[in-house]
């Protein structure tokens, strides 16, 4: 009986943790600008000043509700590239600076990189049951003096995500993210600030990424373009004499 007992306590207490843990994240998704709108966004365009290796540069995000995104970044007036295009479910790049001016396919590790990050237009937490994850509530903590809510959100892939929210705004101050690479695991935390909104949808102005103690990158988003109209073309990968004639 007392088995029995234990177990309805732990089974009721995953039940409290589980609704807890969602009405958290309705609050968040709340807070962006309400579920109903963020799941009717369906495409993103953002200009990034990007700060990393002791320069600074732009960046321009275009990201599709189809999972297709790329991104383009200009260091000493050459174009690197990154591509994913969500009809062919293939990815692709350009890197001038690594000696490649032509446009090369991706594998598929960077592929599956593009699709997770392509996927996610405003929120992990948009629907987040339906791509598989699990969102567990870990209780209150202090971050910097600040409270916050601790969410553990574990991935269909088996890569775990802590998300710290603000108790007051219900908006993410950082993220720590332990991604599977092969036979190792790796430890990133990204820090979210300076919240601004844009056509109704707030999103972080500021955003630096850590990886292993070390400042990675330092961005700043200065605009956000919401619904726009983008031709497919931009995702599809060039040929090599499309790729000659845009320079």
């Amino acid at each position: 009986m007392r088995k029995l007992f234990c177990g309805l306590l732990f089974f009721t207490a995953l039940i409290s943790s589980a609704q807890t843990a969602d009405e958290i994240i309705e609050k968040h998704l709340v807070a962006l600008g309400g579920k109903e709108k963020l799941k009717n966004i369906a495409s993103v365009r953002m200009s990034i000043k990007g700060q990393g290796m002791g320069m600074e540069f732009p960046v321009e995000m275009l990201t599709k509700k189809d999972g297709s995104m790329k991104t383009t970044t200009t260091i000493q007036k050459m174009k690197m590239v990154q591509a994913y295009d969500g009809n062919s479910k293939s990815g692709w790049s350009i890197n001038p600076m690594m000696g490649d001016k032509k446009p090369q396919k991706m594998n598929e590790e960077q592929v599956k990189d593009m699709q997770e990050q392509g996927g996610r237009m405003v929120s992990e937490f948009l629907d987040y049951k339906e791509s598989g994850a699990v969102a567990e509530y870990l209780g209150k903590d202090d971050m910097d003096g600040e409270e916050v809510h601790l969410i553990r959100l574990t991935k269909k892939n088996g890569n775990i995500t802590y998300y710290y929210i603000d108790v007051l705004s219900n908006l993410i101050l950082k993220e720590k993210t332990k991604t599977k690479m092969k036979d190792k695991e790796a430890e990133s935390e990204t820090y979210f600030g300076n919240y601004q909104t844009f056509d109704g949808i707030t999103s972080a102005g500021t955003i630096e990424n850590m990886f292993n103690g070390v400042t990675g990158f330092v961005i700043n988003v200065e605009k956000v373009e919401y619904n726009i109209p983008v031709d497919e073309k931009e995702f599809k990968m060039p040929s090599d004499e499309n790729t000659s004639k845009d320079k």
